[in-house]
């Protein structure tokens, strides 16, 4: 009697959590379907000044359960329409307005776009979206902690090559949205770009490409041993990369010293001598 009791009791409970998740995914769709799609359509893509998109720096789905082998700089925006505040509750309140401020803060800040109102169609396509894929009916504050320093630890550059591929190349690839990073600008420019912190003198202007702002990495989604990895790799494969050039100097050298000796001389080549068939 007890075991039948207790198996009822589970699926009930089993049958209220499928209503309050249909419950919740009714009220996502309660939002036109051309404006989830719309919505999606520009998170995915880079519509601003930049080639960023919303993508590339936040999830769209909950980390803690999926992987798509990327660790980008922002937390996931999964069921982050549900929440109170954003950016350690500087934007904080009931409603939309909070979620309206944060993306707007990326949307300025990093699309390089102008900040839109809430009746425009892009923010209430976006917010649709953002909707769509917040299906839980709480969504706990993020915390945002901002590195002060570059860590001056050692790394590891065999962990650091497997972060690098996770962190980095995301964005940072041949036709991606940013500079390709192999051997493009300097160590201590990239350690810098990977915190949001300036450089001893006071600039990041290395390279013409390299003056969009990048979204920094917190505390949170790297620490610093992780950055250190990083940067050990880095260091590592501009090494090899100056080796290279090195070598292929020293060959153009010593061609070069071949080629200008005295009594050097190019033989020409003699066209082979064509051997008679028999009997002709």
């Amino acid at each position: 009697m007890g075991t039948r009791i207790f198996f009822m009791a589970t699926v009930l409970a089993a049958i209220l959590g499928l209503t309050v998740l249909l419950t919740l995914q009714s009220q996502a769709q309660g939002d036109d379907e051309q404006a989830v799609l719309a919505g999606k359509s520009l998170y995915y893509g880079a519509w601003g000044a930049s080639p960023f998109a919303c993508i590339y720096c936040h999830s769209n789905f909950d980390e803690q359960r999926l992987d798509d082998g990327y660790l980008r700089p922002g937390h996931s925006l999964w069921n982050s329409a549900n929440r109170q505040s954003f950016y350690n509750s500087a934007y904080a309140g009931k409603g939309d307005i909070p979620l309206i401020r944060a993306v707007n803060t990326c949307i300025a800040g990093f699309l390089k776009a102008k900040p839109l109102p809430a009746s425009d169609p892009k923010m209430r396509a976006l917010l649709a979206y953002i909707r769509s894929i917040s299906l839980e009916p709480k969504s706990s504050p993020i915390t945002i902690s901002r590195a002060k320093a570059i860590p001056e630890i050692d790394g590891d550059p065999r962990r650091g090559e497997i972060l690098y591929k996770s962190a980095c190349i995301l964005c940072h690839r041949q036709n991606g949205s940013a500079p390709e990073l192999m051997f493009v600008a300097s160590t201590a420019l990239a350690a810098s770009k990977i915190r949001g912190l300036s450089l001893p003198g006071g600039s990041l202007r290395e390279l013409p490409e390299w003056s969009a702002p990048m979204p920094f990495f917190s505390m949170e989604r790297l620490g610093d041993q992780q950055v250190a990895d990083i940067l050990s790799y880095w260091e590592y494969t501009q090494y090899l990369r100056e080796q290279e050039q090195l070598s292929a100097q020293e060959t153009q050298t010593e061609l070069v010293e071949i080629t200008e000796s005295p009594g050097f001389t190019v033989q020409p080549t003699s066209e082979p001598t064509r051997v008679e068939e028999e009997g002709s």
